[in-house]
């Protein structure tokens, strides 16, 4: 069985894709835009999801991970009037895995895990022109894994289920900010850390990329993100590092 599983390796930031924002609206001093988005990360480093069990060490690509996904369903969403910006994101991933032990007890092992994950944050610009914006954002992020496992015995066949869930919240501080190359073409990027014992012992996070406009309403995403994590209580483990692309299309209005 892979164990990092227990953990998806597609959880995301406060800001895991920036959105592609245009010139203000016309008729309204407020911005909006919603982004679905995949980040195609792979995971390393060590989990664990059940209480008494050292935690494994993992490897693994985006494509081992794909292998046993269920669903996957991610959204960014802004509301912008500025300097103000407020910013949302969440995402729910599921998958599952089995293994056949083969052992004396245990013939057969299945994993299905499933992680939610909720960030939310306010931001203000510290400078702006009419190319570019800096900003200085506060949020928080929270987190909610679980993980049901159901071992199969090995002479009677037996089944039983056992259910380990596990929420924390970390408190997020960052700086992000865009530069318009053209009117088509627009670079952003973003660094952040978080934690501070309050969640996770530490987390802290940075990506860049750059956003087309295919038209005035709506853009497409290009980054890659890099994000470590170190989380430890309960006998619940997630210390690893988590990097890959990250594509979206934004719709603006």
């Amino acid at each position: 069985m892979k164990p990092a599983l227990h953990i998806t390796a597609l959880p995301v930031a406060v800001c895991a894709i920036m959105p592609f924002a245009g010139n203000a609206a016309a008729q309204s001093d407020w911005e909006f835009q919603i982004t679905p988005y995949v980040w195609m990360s792979g995971l390393d480093g060590k989990v664990g999801t059940i209480p008494g069990l050292p935690a494994a060490s993992v490897d693994l690509s985006f494509g081992d991970i794909l292998d046993n996904l269920d669903f996957a369903g991610m959204v960014f969403a802004t509301a912008r009037h500025d300097p103000w910006v407020l910013h949302l994101d969440a995402n729910y991933v599921k998958t599952t895995t089995s293994k056949a032990v083969g052992g004396i007890l245990i013939d057969n092992v299945k994993l299905t895990s499933q992680t939610t994950t909720l960030s939310m944050g306010v931001g203000y610009a510290l400078a702006t022109s009419d190319k570019g914006s800096f900003e200085a954002y506060l949020g928080a992020r929270a987190w909610w894994l679980d993980n049901q496992f159901t071992l199969t015995t090995a002479r009677a066949g037996n089944t039983f289920n056992r259910t380990e869930t596990e929420s924390w919240v970390d408190p997020l501080i960052g700086v992000s900010g865009y530069f318009d190359l053209s009117e088509k073409w627009r670079l952003f990027g973003l660094a952040e850390i978080g934690g501070f014992g309050a969640g996770a012992e530490i987390e802290w996070g940075a990506f860049a990329g750059v956003t087309y406009a295919i038209n005035k309403n709506v853009g497409l995403n290009l980054a890659w993100r890099h994000q470590y994590v170190d989380y430890d209580s309960n006998g619940i483990v997630f210390n690893a590092t988590q990097s890959g692309p990250a594509i979206g299309v934004t719709f603006g209005f």
